[in-house]
């Protein structure tokens, strides 16, 4: 690995607290076990480095080796610069598919209605209409047959009658909080661990927007709180400052056109699907508690939102709605990545797209896609390039998704008083212009975050 010479001369008889976390984030980069890949290239670097690696582990082995008190031997760290970040180079479009952004992946609970119930009861999740449901491997004849019935529906329909989930619905990790306390009960109060160091509770839409802040150069700013919870658990969850925000965008907006293009995918949902179990104008939400490792010393709980099952490609379908795609425009490309990172991140997925002319809001085709047909749609070398937005790379975006939740916890283990500590400690996760991630203690847990118990 090239590291810079600069970091290297600096003399530490003389550096400030900042200058030694640089350095011994350096030396941390020195150890990474690398994994060989045919071209790589450091954040803010054209250069491609042949021969060289992609970064794919973490120093918190090393540093979980030192004990839990190390943090009072060493400068705490702030930040993780994004020259530290390894990647392939964004041109690079391989025959393979990208790989999975977990070593292992598994769902081992569904939750919907305050209840948690196991994985076998499917019967929850709604299916896919039969017609919708064949379209998996159809032939382009069988597909225009079975999906000419479900085309011209408007879906604009039954609006009124809409009520989205609560911004605080949306970020609850509740389901994966009570399978934790289940999982408790049956193993005497054992301590609740994934990966050998640390496990992430959040819910999926946490772990997606970290990774899609590096593909969106309108991003300014992308911020989580993560609270260290004791034994090594840490619980990601929105920043409240952003809920006024948040209170006027997509399916919350005042902008009645905006409302209803964002209405749109629910009502896809309600039209596709056999049995919608409507409750007061909305389908009642099910959720997939997914038990993943990032590594051997990191794992994940994560709750991801399932909106059907398909019973002939015995799959969990991921259901979006979008105007006619484009793969030269760059918005469209991007659409398409994150619904990429989002079915990766719930095991055995497949996606079926449904396609409205905006106007007027009819359905106008039907499309399913394997997760590798649709990487090969937006990943492909025919396509003009977009270098500020790294080609909309999937393999990229992979190593960033990982690099992300490798220097938060990181970040965490550095900043909190005690690992064995069961007093909760909040921190302000955020991602800047020039992506470095950096860290800020909070004072107090901010009200919105789940405790055990509450």
């Amino acid at each position: 690995m090239v590291v810079s010479q600069s970091l290297l001369s600096v003399q530490t008889s003389v550096m400030s607290t900042e200058q030694d976390a640089v350095l011994g984030l350096t030396k941390d980069l020195e150890s990474i076990n690398l994994h060989t890949a045919p071209d790589v290239v450091r954040g803010y670097q054209n250069k491609s480095f042949k021969g060289k690696t992609i970064s794919g582990s973490s120093s918190l082995g090393r540093l979980s080796q030192q004990g839990d008190n190390h943090i009072n031997r060493r400068p705490k760290l702030i930040c993780v610069p994004y020259t530290s970040f390894l990647h392939t180079g964004m041109h690079n479009f391989s025959t393979n598919s990208p790989r999975d952004i977990f070593h292992e992946s598994r769902e081992v609970a569904l939750f919907t209605n305050d209840q948690t119930y196991t994985t076998l009861r499917r019967n929850h999740i709604p299916n896919l209409k039969k017609g919708v449901a064949e379209l998996y491997e159809s032939s382009l004849l069988e597909a225009r047959k079975r999906k000419v019935p479900y085309l011209g529906h408007d879906l604009f329909a039954n609006i009124d009658q809409f009520v989205p989930m609560t911004i605080s619905e949306l970020d609850s990790v509740s389901p994966c909080i009570s399978y934790i306390e289940n999982w408790r009960l049956d193993n005497h109060g054992e301590n609740f661990k994934i990966g050998k160091k640390f496990t992430v509770v959040t819910t999926r839409h946490h772990i997606v927007d970290l990774t899609m802040h590096l593909f969106n150069r309108r991003n300014k700013h992308t911020s989580l709180i993560a609270t260290y919870l004791g034994a090594g658990l840490i619980s990601f969850s929105r920043n409240a400052r952003n809920d006024f925000q948040m209170s006027k965008e997509g399916i919350y907006s005042s902008d009645p056109n905006i409302k209803k293009i964002c209405y749109s995918g629910f009502e896809f949902e309600n039209w596709v699907t056999e049995d919608t179990k409507v409750t007061g104008g909305s389908r009642r939400p099910i959720f997939s508690v997914v038990e993943s490792k990032l590594s051997e010393e990191i794992g994940l709980l994560i709750r991801c939102e399932l909106d059907a099952f398909n019973p002939v490609s015995k799959a969990n379908t991921e259901l979006k709605c979008f105007a006619p795609l484009s793969m030269h425009n760059s918005n469209h490309r991007r659409k398409l990545l994150k619904t990429w990172i989002q079915t990766g991140l719930l095991p055995n997925s497949d996606i079926m797209i449904g396609l409205r002319d905006s106007h007027s809001g009819q359905l106008l085709d039907i499309q399913w896609y394997s997760r590798d047909l649709l990487c090969k749609k937006f990943n492909h070398p025919g396509l003009p390039p977009n270098k500020k937005e790294l080609n909309y790379n999937a393999q990229i975006a992979v190593e960033w998704c990982n690099h992300c939740v490798e220097s938060v916890c990181k970040l965490v283990e550095a900043n909190i008083s005690d690992y064995n500590s069961t007093r909760p400690e909040s921190f302000e996760i955020s991602i800047d212009t020039n992506n470095t991630i950096a860290i800020t203690k909070l004072k107090t847990t901010p009200k919105n975050v789940e405790l055990f118990g509450t």
